[in-house]
């Protein structure tokens, strides 16, 4: 990573330790001002990013667990703990929450041979779309990275035909071949999840909502 960086001029232009303490508006409506340390060095950006780890800070619920001799953690100490939950010595794990890491856990435990008990609110967004991989040599996200499907994605950065045509809301048709495309996508990466092969799994598809 950091060969990388200093190849292609990124470390250059990195702050190391610092603080930022405010950021606003440009006077001008479009940039942005950002003050640096304790507010005595001042940076204007066209673009900003915000990249602090907002949701990298473990959130554990407050399981009761006096009488439990059970280890509680946080995905993000898995590794540390992986020895452990793929010993002979633990036959049952229980997952609590639908997030990606979530997903990953089930996945290392299952292939371990545990037996996983999956504890999803009803409310909330729920668990994310599964979708299994591809057969023979296509993997199921070529197409989503690809350039072509670049084009059905909006982009504040972008202003050519493409955009005008799929994104602008000034061409009827455009808009219902976009309609279509998404639907016929939705639908295929339903039924790709296999969501009707179980009642578990059933109650693990997703709630799809056509704004349309």
């Amino acid at each position: 990573m950091n060969e990388y960086a200093e190849e292609f001029g990124v470390m250059q232009r990195i702050k190391f330790n610092t603080s930022v303490s405010r950021i606003v508006r440009n006077e001008d409506g479009k940039r942005w001002d950002v003050w640096i340390g304790d507010g005595s060095e001042l940076m204007t950006c066209d673009r900003l990013i915000v990249a602090t780890g907002m949701t990298s800070k473990p959130i554990i619920p407050n399981v009761p667990s006096q009488k439990s001799t059970s280890k509680i953690f946080h995905t993000k100490e898995l590794g540390t703990h992986h020895d452990y939950v793929t010993s002979p010595a633990v036959k049952n794990v229980t997952v609590y929450g639908a997030g990606k890491s979530a997903i990953d856990a089930i996945y290392s435990l299952v292939t371990n041979g545990k037996h996983v008990n999956w504890v999803v609110r009803k409310g909330g967004g729920g668990v994310p779309l599964l979708i299994a991989g591809a057969g023979g040599e296509k993997a199921s996200d070529d197409f989503p990275t690809s350039r072509l499907f670049s084009k059905l994605n909006p982009n504040l950065h972008t202003d050519d035909w493409w955009h005008w045509a799929l994104h602008s809301g000034k061409n009827f048709l455009g808009q219902w071949l976009q309609w279509k495309y998404w639907e016929r996508a939705t639908n295929s990466m339903q039924s790709n999840g296999e969501y009707t092969k179980s009642e578990n799994l059933a109650k693990l598809a997703p709630n799809i909502v056509d704004h349309g």
